[in-house]
């Protein structure tokens, strides 16, 4: 369903160098530049414009390579649509935050599976934003992620509320108190996620709210891995702010003490996100209640 002039577009605008295309596709140069100018001439624009040294994907060259890729995802899944109707079986793909990662979310798909044996979920981890360009990509069917939801071409179902606290080692001055001020934040290490997190996106929003910056606390190390934090602040390398529902295991183990910050609302969704065009919404509704059974029976 595919054709040459596809991946050749993906793949010049991602190298924006017709050699690194022509090597990369296992073609001729001068056929790489015949595809992209029959490209200009089928659409009317232009692709790209040149310098002396360089080559700049224009405005235009770049939506056209985005509908390419979301052609090239869409041809996957009717592959795989296809090999699993042979098989009687169908194939869901989610993409879940690492804070989702860390949670019983996992273990919520893992009961969808068993009960729905004909059914095949693939599960990755990604940022926020790649979730978006992903479920929009149709390289994934759904995506999980904290917070709510600011696309119009995208619906959501919310299956739970999580909020943010501070995490420190038992050993931690901190460890004691019932909650914690701003104030005494200051004077800690923090071991934070990367920016582009929603962790880190919400606490950061959250001191604008209160008059104040990440640039007034000391943030010793940014790390991407929830894990590798929450194993530094058990031995007390540093405190940490984060998701309540992403530490109740070391928190039961006494591994960490988990305390809510003064002032400091940090409440956000937990949401399932789809396209609108998405038609299993029977899964949904079976996620949603697994969710809530497994939720409830964790607390007896």
């Amino acid at each position: 369903m595919l054709n040459t002039k596809t991946f050749t577009l993906i793949s010049f605008v991602n190298t924006k160098n017709f050699s690194k295309t022509a090597e990369e596709l296992h073609m001729t140069q001068p056929n790489v530049t015949y595809q992209i100018k029959a490209l200009e001439k089928e659409y009317g624009i232009h692709i790209y414009s040149k310098d002396r040294r360089n080559i700049t994907i224009t405005k235009q060259g770049e939506l056209l390579a985005k509908y390419a890729q979301r052609l090239v995802e869409q041809n996957k899944q009717a592959q795989l649509a296809v090999k699993n109707y042979d098989k009687g079986t169908s194939s869901i793909v989610v993409g879940i935050t690492p804070t989702a990662e860390e949670t019983m979310v996992p273990h919520i798909f893992a009961k969808y599976a068993q009960l729905n044996p004909d059914v095949h979920i693939k599960i990755v981890s990604h940022n926020i934003r790649h979730i978006y360009s992903y479920i929009k990509n149709f390289s994934i069917d759904l995506g999980l992620i904290e917070g709510q939801i600011n696309n119009s071409k995208l619906e959501s179902l919310m299956l739970d509320t999580d909020f943010l606290v501070l995490a420190v080692s038992p050993k931690n001055a901190l460890a004691k108190k019932r909650s914690v001020t701003l104030a005494e934040l200051k004077q800690q290490n923090l071991i934070l996620r990367l920016t582009h997190s929603g962790t880190r996106q919400l606490f950061e929003s959250s001191l604008l709210a209160n008059n104040e910056t990440i640039d007034n606390f000391k943030v010793t190390m940014e790390i991407d891995n929830i894990n590798t934090i929450k194993e530094l602040v058990s031995n007390d390398y540093g405190a940490t702010v984060i998701a309540n529902s992403s530490c109740v295991d070391e928190a039961n183990r006494g591994k960490l003490i988990l305390i809510p910050i003064e002032k400091m609302s940090m409440v956000r969704e937990i949401n399932l996100v789809y396209r609108k065009d998405f038609s299993n919404l029977k899964l949904l509704t079976d996620i949603q209640q697994i969710y809530k059974n497994s939720k409830y029976f964790s607390k007896l």
